[in-house]
């Protein structure tokens, strides 16, 4: 069997350090990004952000097909053999060059589909990714099975450093679109590399024989969910961009992109330190409840305020970020942050469907759930790339309870354990957007950097305020404060996950 080197004594504290760990490495990342979207944005067009849009829309859903959902299956079983491990490996493989090929194949079609001779190339280029991607799939799981954060995080800065280098260089160079290309291509390699240097497992043989079926059959559910789900995720792009062209489609993507960049760094961090300890804990009710708990608060005062409050200011991010060519997509983007507010218990459900092997739930929500996502694309299309978002929102904080009594099923999390970890920041949040709303219209001031300061302090202030007032609420967050004195104090061991 492959070994899981982390002693299950010392779980929490591993666990609760991989957070820190994973979270402050985010952080970074969240930096490189951001600073090479400020450097880019003024170097590129909308335009040139919509074509490659065109194409990342049908190449972001093979990538959420592309891994099979196998590298959940390696993480979450609890005994995996190392033949088990490189029939993975060799699947995984395989499915990145197909995916290559059928990505590359497609670009006479999208051509057609849109309009654009440039996709002819740019499709066969942004396909080579997926060679990467198959190549580093099982070592990064791998790394993840065995809790080694600090490799990830290595592997994931370097990585997100390597392609913003590429793409601003070659930008500054005057490659226009390419250097979007050539940043994403850069970033695969990169992770690919890193994922073979830091990960100590080499792949053998593919094996037949091995007990491959349970992996595979839960690897099918997870992908399945995920193609459903990449659906609903990019079939708005697709529509925007053959109805209403590049301009439009590169307006929305970039507001689309702007909202996601913080979120990512906070849910990717946490998904994966919260899928692995939880399938660790699978076994043990009451664990695996209070740490869920704990999680789902956490997430939930990190990213509720942060979309009301750039929901608020959406003006003067675009204006700071972007730039003033970009200030017609600040309507998209506030529209769209309200939408983020529904993302911790959306994260949290897929953590407990992967980590107890309830995919089949995932999969069965995904099915019910996409063709209404998809019918509200069509339902805002006649709006434009504005009715669209409008429309997404709508039905992302309608279908939420029901999803949560379909993804939970069977599960130790209940509906009641998903409403008690999110209600209190929820209206917390409310607070703050209609806090900050109105110091916003209340200031006089032209400077964007000058008025996104003031509000944001006078609102952190409010929200302080409102927190210390709610006993119940100040006291989720106390708790959460005391995971850092936690880490100072104490060794792990021997302690729960509660």
């Amino acid at each position: 069997m492959f070994e899981i080197k982390q002693p299950e004594q010392n779980l929490k504290g591993t666990a609760i350090r991989g957070s820190f760990l994973t979270t402050a490495a985010q952080a970074c990342q969240f930096v490189l990004q951001m600073g090479s979207t400020v450097i880019l944005a003024r170097l590129l067009t909308p335009e040139d952000y919509g074509l490659i849009a065109m194409v990342g829309a049908v190449t972001s859903v093979l990538s959420y097909f592309g891994d099979l959902g196998l590298s959940d299956a390696s993480i979450q079983k609890v005994d995996i053999s190392s033949d088990q491990l490189s029939s993975l490996f060799w699947l995984n493989v395989a499915a990145g060059a197909t995916f290559a090929i059928v990505a590359a194949g497609l670009a006479p079609v999208l051509s057609w589909f849109y309009h654009e001779p440039r996709l002819l190339l740019i499709a066969p280029a942004l396909a080579i990714s997926f060679i990467f991607g198959g190549l580093a799939v099982q070592h990064c799981a791998v790394l993840k099975r065995q809790m080694h954060f600090r490799g990830l995080v290595s592997i994931q800065i370097a990585s997100t450093l390597t392609g913003a280098l590429v793409g601003i260089i070659a930008a500054v160079l005057g490659a226009g679109y390419w250097s979007l290309v050539l940043m994403e291509i850069s970033t695969m390699l990169a992770t690919a590399v890193g994922a073979w240097l830091m990960c100590n497992w080499r792949p053998g043989f593919y094996v037949r024989r091995c007990g491959m079926r349970p992996l595979i059959t839960f690897g099918a559910n997870v992908s399945g969910h995920n193609l459903l789900r990449s659906l609903t995720l990019n079939l708005d792009k697709i529509v925007i961009g053959k109805w209403w062209g590049s301009q439009q489609l590169g307006l929305y993507s970039k507001a689309y992109q702007l909202l996601t960049l913080p979120l990512i760094q906070l849910l990717v961090p946490l998904g994966k330190v919260a899928v692995p300890t939880l399938s660790r804990l699978q076994e043990d009710k009451g664990r695996y409840q209070g740490y869920y708990r704990k999680i789902v608060s956490l997430i939930a005062y990190g990213i509720m305020p942060l979309s009301v409050a750039v929901a608020a200011l959406a003006e003067e991010i675009i204006l700071i970020v972007l730039g003033a060519r970009w200030l017609e997509s600040a309507r998209i983007f506030r529209i769209l942050a309200i939408s983020a507010l529904v993302q911790p218990i959306a994260s949290a459900n897929t953590w407990v469907c992967i980590s107890t092997g309830h995919t089949k739930n995932m999969m069965q929500w995904a099915m019910m759930s996409t063709p209404m996502v998809c019918a509200a694309f069509f339902v805002g299309l006649p709006w434009g790339a504005l009715g669209v978002a409008w429309a997404y929102t709508t039905c992302m904080l309608l279908i939420q309870i029901p999803g949560c009594y379909i993804m939970l099923k069977d599960t130790p999390i209940s509906v009641r354990d998903v409403v008690g970890s999110s209600w209190r920041p929820t209206v917390l949040s409310i607070i703050l957007f209609v806090t900050m709303s109105v110091i916003r219209q209340s200031l006089a001031i032209e400077s964007p950097v000058a008025k996104a300061a003031i509000t944001s302090f006078f609102a952190a202030v409010s929200f302080l305020v409102f927190l210390a007032l709610w006993p119940k609420a100040r006291s989720e967050v106390s708790e959460l404060l005391a995971l850092r004195r936690y880490l100072k104090n104490s060794d792990g061991v021997g302690t729960d996950v509660t």
